[in-house]
């Protein structure tokens, strides 16, 4: 799970960084992961979305779960970002067998390299039927409704565009609104410029204060 280091206010016109050297405790973590988990994989058996044993007990599962101590590791990405996603990206977007691995394909026969678990080279070559090639290929190929990858919040696709241009043009940007917040406009100038817009042009000492006008005409 890879997620960015902060994240859009309520308001969506400030971009929120973490306050300290770290995102989230990672103990609260692990027990809102566990929660989340469990609420959805227990709510997927209470309406019958999943196939389970006979005589399932769904109770003693829950009892299970919550019992242990879930383990959520985190850290950060390293020296840049780009190197994490494309160290991931080597895993994400792979698929069973690279083209460099095929040796040859001749009367409907297939040979290809594979790797020795002794050595971890891919130096050793197996030859099989092209039916039971395609066959354990398509193994690896993902059923109907599952992903590699989900996005969420500022990811997910419907936000994909708009909330990614969003966020990169609040990120680094400083940010004044929450010090003007609940400040009238003569407190917010003078907080921005450092001039009293209440002191006196003419003495300099006293205050003007603003009045109402009555039209008595």
């Amino acid at each position: 799970m890879l997620v960015p280091s902060g994240g859009l206010s309520d308001d969506g016109m400030e971009w929120i960084r973490p306050k300290k050297e770290f995102l989230v405790p990672v103990k609260v973590l692990s027990k809102i992961f566990r929660a989340r988990f469990c609420e959805s994989l227990l709510n997927l058996l209470q309406n019958s979305r999943l196939d389970v044993p006979e005589g399932f007990n769904t109770e003693s599962l829950k009892q299970k779960l919550y019992a242990k101590d879930w383990v959520v590791y985190a850290k950060k990405t390293g020296k840049t970002a780009d190197r994490a996603l494309e160290y991931l990206g080597r895993y994400t977007h792979r698929v069973a067998i690279s083209n460099q691995r095929i040796c040859s394909f001749e009367q409907g026969k297939v040979c290809f390299r594979y790797k020795n678990p002794k050595t971890g080279h891919y130096n050793r070559e197996m030859t099989m039927d092209g039916e039971t090639f395609v066959k354990r290929f398509l193994l690896h190929v993902l059923p109907l409704g599952f992903y590699k990858i989900r996005y969420f919040g500022v990811l997910a696709s419907a936000n994909a565009q708009a909330k990614k241009e969003q966020c990169l043009s609040l990120i680094d940007k400083p940010q004044y609104l929450s010090e003007l917040e609940g400040l009238n406009a003569w407190e917010a100038w003078h907080l921005i410029s450092g001039n009293d817009p209440s002191q006196c042009k003419n003495c300099k000492t006293g205050r003007m204060r603003p009045a109402s006008l009555n039209n008595t005409a």
